[in-house]
C-alpha cells in the first residue's frame, strides 16, 4: 500500500470537523444558557437606561457589573472552545497516525 498523502488529508480534514460540528451546539447551548441565567438581571438594566428617575450613573454601574459577571462566565465558554479545538486537532493527528502506520505496516 502507497501513503497517499492528499487523501490522508481529506480525512484529517474530515476528522476535525466531525469533532468541531458534534461540540458546536453544547457549546451553543451553553451560550443560551449563560444568557437565560443573567435574563432577569438583564432585564433589571434595561428597565433602569428606561426609567427617567435613573441616572446615567446607576445605568453605568449596572451595565458594568453585568458585563462582568457575563465575562466570567464567557471564561468557562472559552475553556469549552478550546478543549473542542484540541480534540479537532487530536482527531487529525489520529488519522494520519493512523494512515502511517498502515502504509508502514505493508511495506
Amino acid at each position: 500500500m502507497s501513503f497517499d498523502f492528499e487523501v490522508t488529508f481529506k480525512s484529517m480534514v474530515n476528522a476535525a470537523q466531525t469533532e468541531l460540528l458534534e461540540d458546536t451546539e453544547q457549546i451553543r447551548n451553553q451560550m443560551k444558557q449563560i444568557l437565560e441565567d443573567e435574563k432577569d438581571r438583564l432585564k433589571l438594566i434595561s428597565a433602569i437606561k428606561l426609567d427617567p428617575t435613573a441616572t446615567e450613573a446607576e445605568f453605568d454601574v449596572a451595565l458594568e457589573n453585568e458585563k462582568d459577571v457575563l465575562e466570567n462566565a464567557a471564561l468557562a465558554l472559552e475553556i469549552q472552545v478550546r478543549a473542542t479545538a484540541q480534540q479537532a486537532i487530536n482527531a487529525a493527528i489520529n488519522v494520519l497516525n493512523t494512515a502511517l502506520n498502515t502504509a508502514i505496516q505493508a511495506l
